[in-house]
């Protein structure tokens, strides 16, 4: 049987009822979707081989792509006790960092979990190679989101949870989103309702330098974690897709929509008389007619009637929100990105970010993943 085939998904509310039942799956080495607060997860046993092989067949997930485990807020553990009991669970490796490093790591662990951050570790005899694709590391992390602590809390092992979608398609914010992508694929979809943050947790790893280098920015923004550490972060350049990655979200083409997506080369306001006969090249080369703009603010109506005057026909327009809010911007980008994508425009646009500072800087790698920069035509 296909995994396209393979379930009946059904979708309960994330009530003691529902988490129970999921939690069950679970215990089988069956997999679910899970809220949390960044975006839904699809969990399985992370201690076990035949959980993980299901995570990875149904989102078409290529092997060398590593996955994240998710531990439950133990009680009364924060810091180095936590550090502790994650090594006693096998989850991660007691040597393999300086003593200095298991310090900033235990700072980072009270100052940001539970929370959207993730721990790249040396990985622990209890985690199977298939969760970390051979890697001697696995990143870790401790979800906010209280269905997700609370399922966990009822488990005697970690989740393994990457986004609940097909492979390199856009992540998940709703219970919705996951039935679209994976509906027939899993058994169970929890609906803890829509997502708080919108875009996926940081990911860092401390490295045998000293520092900490910084491999996906996400909720948790790189200006905050370095004020914990004292220093800014190491950045880690993106990888090529026929190199394998040190953490999920790494590769250079990933949370794309179906159709073509266009980064603009300035602001819409800004946009050149060359700027608008790119964009009408772009639209000419899509097998679909019609276009949708992304923006971040809502923009006057002069700036709209201007840029559709000068491509000679009308555009879908969607908006991160009024006024360029980050928290709001990360919080809609995956849902405008999926509405943008099912509107039937055979070609869309997107805004690039108004700055890389905060959120801002996270919003930007997922659509510079997700899109190509607009051609400049001579």
């Amino acid at each position: 049987m296909s995994p396209a085939s393979a379930f009946s998904t059904r979708v309960v509310a994330a009530d003691e009822a529902g988490i129970e039942e999921t939690a069950a799956i679970l215990r089988e080495d069956g997999i679910a979707a899970i809220p949390t607060e960044t975006v839904y997860g699809l969990a399985g046993n992370a201690f076990s081989f035949d959980a993980a092989a299901k995570i990875f067949e149904a989102k078409d997930r290529p092997s060398f792509d590593p996955l994240i485990v998710h531990i439950p807020p133990p009680p009364r553990a924060v810091g180095k006790r936590l550090i502790k009991w994650l090594w006693d669970w096998g989850v991660i490796h007691p040597h393999g960092l300086p003593v200095t490093q298991w310090g900033r790591v235990s700072a980072l662990m009270d100052v940001f979990w539970p929370g959207p951050l993730t721990i790249v570790l040396p990985r622990g005899d209890r985690i199977p190679e298939i969760v970390t694709a051979g890697l001697p590391s696995v990143g870790v992390r401790m979800p906010r989101h209280p269905a997700a602590a609370s399922l966990l809390r009822r488990l005697d092992f970690p989740l393994a949870a990457p986004s609940a979608n097909p492979f390199g398609r856009i992540s998940p914010t709703s219970a919705g989103d996951v039935m679209a992508g994976l509906g027939g694929r899993i058994p169970l979809i929890l609906d803890g309702g829509p997502c708080e943050a919108g875009v996926e947790s940081a990911i860092v790893q401390p490295l045998l330098t000293g520092r900490i280098r910084l491999l996906r920015p996400g909720a948790a923004t790189a200006e905050e974690i370095g004020r914990v550490l004292g220093e800014p972060l190491e950045l880690a350049p993106r990888i090529p897709v026929q190199e394998a990655p040190a953490a999920p979200g790494m590769l250079e083409n990933h949370y794309a929509p179906e159709r073509p997506l266009w980064m603009l080369p300035h602001a819409l306001p800004e946009l050149s008389g060359m700027d608008r006969r790119a964009m009408k090249w772009a639209i000419s080369q899509a097998q679909r007619s019609g276009a949708a703009v992304l923006a971040f603010r809502r923009h006057d109506g002069g700036v709209r009637e201007s840029l559709e005057a000068g491509l000679g026909m009308p555009l879908q327009w969607f908006e991160l929100s009024e006024d360029g809010d980050p928290v709001q911007c990360a919080r809609e980008l995956f849902k405008a990105l999926r509405a943008m994508d099912g509107s039937g425009a055979g070609t869309l646009f997107c805004e690039p970010p108004p700055g890389q500072a905060g959120l801002m800087y996270a919003i930007g790698d997922r659509l510079g993943r997700a899109s190509r920069p607009l051609p400049a035509l001579c």
